[in-house]
């Protein structure tokens, strides 16, 4: 059937904000790319961090057009960051009166602007840039590595966040192939720069490469093609043995999934996962003449951690991981029929949420492989609108061998929560 509604008039909506993008010459920047970020605070195991959150309505980013125009819609900066939520994991929403924009065009050096959320207008110059290729060689000892452009004479310093860095992953396979992996760095500002070479972000240069020169446009230098990283490396080989003794064959281990995690010597910089087999062996490389200092984590086995170990072979026995139970103390304090929910994290990104036993109320467990200081996590349970309390607790080895329970007590603040809301 059809109907005639007459005539509709449709209102326009006005953009939230709308960024015009050009040149140091004057001239439209086509197609730039704008990102949005909103400052939250985020309280972890051991100390507080101010972070910087992404607003990704939009595919993490509003793409300009050849006129150089970017314009954002939306109801408010606000809604596009959370939209109907009252909460969020961490608890009550943050406020934020001002956004960090970033505007980028991989010819041009990025450029970053904090503005109040109730600007509507914005016009943006950026600057030509440069950029820098290069090579290095595949083995099958490792699968990937880490380059880093740093100002001439300059250490890397990992919390840098303008640091210009990038992993180089292994292309090929095969015991003998040594094919070339290759890297680009786009808008880069023109200068003299060192490229760095590092196992990990964590694991100390490998290789550097001094006085770099590059210019606006697309750069090279002879030494940074092809190159081999091997005479500057150690190795760490790993035979692992699952708790009987018996060595894990190479499918077999790769099946159960997990990873290595560098550190620096000091245990306070750490470095994402990776995983590297060859010929039955876990292959973990080292600045030549350094130590390694790591944890290996495998699923469903307790985390092993290296300790200043030396280039050499290896046997590290893995041992079953035991469900962690947390004992609430003063669990009958909470009003009678409260369901909430459990978990445990740290300040390095690991998770794990604990299951609660009916016949047991004030216990909850869950498999957690590594030990040190958490953060419990107390929530309504199936309620993502409800305020998120948190407190501290430390898992030791022996709680994770012996499954011996782990003594706490719930916040007298959540317990006041419960009885507030009626929950």
């Amino acid at each position: 059937s059809t109907y005639d509604l007459g005539d509709i008039q449709l209102e326009a909506h006005a953009p939230l904000l709308t960024v015009t993008v050009k040149d140091e010459a004057g001239e439209p920047v086509p197609q730039a790319q704008l990102n949005a970020e909103y400052l939250r605070l985020h309280k972890g195991a051991t100390k507080t961090f101010e972070i910087w959150n992404e607003i990704h309505a939009h595919e993490w980013s509003w793409p300009g057009g050849s006129n150089g125009i970017i314009r954002v819609y939306g109801r408010s900066w606000k809604h596009l960051a959370f939209g109907n939520r009252r909460s969020s994991s961490d608890g009550e929403l943050p406020p934020f009166n001002e956004i960090k924009l970033t505007v980028r065009q991989n010819n041009y050096l990025p450029k970053e602007v904090t503005i109040p959320i109730t600007q509507t207008e914005l016009d943006v110059v950026l600057s030509a840039a440069a950029s820098l290729t290069g090579s290095v060689l595949d083995s099958p000892k490792f699968n990937q590595i880490q380059v880093a452009v740093v100002s001439a004479g300059a250490a890397v310093d990992t919390n840098d966040r303008a640091l210009k860095r990038q992993r180089v992953r292994r292309n090929s396979n095969g015991k003998n192939n040594r094919k070339p992996s290759t890297f680009e760095f786009r808008a880069v500002q023109p200068g003299i720069y060192d490229v760095v070479f590092m196992a990990s972000l964590a694991g100390g240069e490998l290789h550097r490469v001094s006085g770099v020169s590059i210019e606006v446009g697309k750069n090279t230098d002879p030494r940074l093609e092809n190159v081999d990283l091997l005479p500057f490396m150690d190795f760490v080989e790993l035979e692992i043995l699952d708790p009987d003794g018996i060595p894990f064959d190479q499918p077999a281990l790769e099946s159960k999934g997990g990873c290595v995690r560098r550190w620096n010597s000091e245990w306070t910089t750490g470095q994402g996962c990776t995983w590297n087999f060859s010929e039955n062996r876990l292959w973990i490389e080292v600045p030549r003449g350094e130590k390694l200092h790591a944890e290996i984590d495998i699923n469903g086995f307790i985390e092993f951690k290296i300790k200043g170990w030396a280039a050499g072979s290896y046997q590290v026995q893995l041992h079953a991981m035991k469900p962690v139970t947390l004992t609430f103390n003063n669990y009958s304090s909470m009003p009678a029929g409260s369901i909430i929910e459990v978990s445990i994290g740290d300040d390095i990104g690991g998770h794990w949420k604990l299951k609660n036993s009916n016949s047991n109320p004030e216990s909850w467990s869950g498999e957690i492989a590594r030990v040190g200081k958490f953060s419990i996590y107390l929530n309504l349970g199936g309620h993502r609108s409800s305020r998120l309390f948190m407190a501290p607790i430390e898992i030791t080895e022996q709680a994770i061998q012996s499954g011996e329970p782990v003594l706490t007590e719930v916040p007298q603040e959540f317990i006041d929560y419960l009885v507030e809301s009626g929950n």
